[in-house]
């Protein structure tokens, strides 16, 4: 059976935000050969949250069809108050995209893009999330973030919501492991944007 490559790239933002005057979500964009992919059916609840692609290597990577898994994961907050609210995205992420990896067929043939968008540097994926990303080649980069962080720690302006943007984005595989994955973890202090791309080359089954 014929293969091709293919170049999955994808961009994603963060940006300083103010509770009540919050801007529209910026979403990640994600192209396969230039081409892009179909966003999730249903838009996120808030402009600080995740988007989780999951598709069948087996099967042409390039056709929705194919998807195992698109979706968007919003933060959970209470007003502009979200230090102890933020870990329950990740129960989200686990109980959405990793429980799919588990029951969609062969667990070992799975491309996982996994974008943050309008992040906070102070929400880091929570201890039980860690190593589900690592196994999908995350390394580094991941690393780097959770020791550079201060989970859950909020400005104490009345209406301060994202003070530290940060991005983060993996294109993983099911079968990899530590470090095998392309990833970027982006965060500058005192920077009011802040926009990242990671691009990476997959093996893709033509169809007849």
């Amino acid at each position: 059976m014929p293969v091709e490559k293919v170049e999955i790239s994808v961009t994603t933002q963060s940006q300083v935000m103010k509770y009540g005057a919050l801007p529209q979500p910026v979403l990640p964009k994600i192209t396969m050969n230039g081409t892009p992919v179909p966003a999730p059916a249903k838009a996120p609840s808030n402009v600080v949250g995740w988007q989780l692609l999951l598709i069948d290597s087996r099967k042409d990577i390039k056709n929705p069809a194919n998807f195992l898994l698109n979706e968007y994961l919003s933060l959970r907050s209470k007003d502009n108050l979200w230090s102890s609210t933020y870990h329950a995205m990740y129960d989200d992420v686990f109980g959405g995209m990793f429980r799919d990896i588990y029951v969609s067929g062969n667990v070992n043939s799975q491309i996982a893009i996994v974008a943050s968008f309008g992040l906070d540097n102070n929400m880091p994926p929570t201890p039980d999330i860690l190593p589900v990303l690592l196994e999908l080649g995350a390394g580094g980069a991941l690393q780097y973030w959770e020791t550079h962080s201060n989970p859950g720690s909020e400005v104490g302006s009345s209406n301060a919501y994202v003070s530290f943007p940060a991005n983060y984005v993996l294109l993983g595989y099911s079968a990899w492991s530590y470090g095998q994955g392309y990833e970027k973890y982006d965060y500058v202090v005192g920077q009011q944007q802040i926009t990242t791309t990671v691009t990476g080359t997959f093996t893709n089954i033509v169809p007849a």
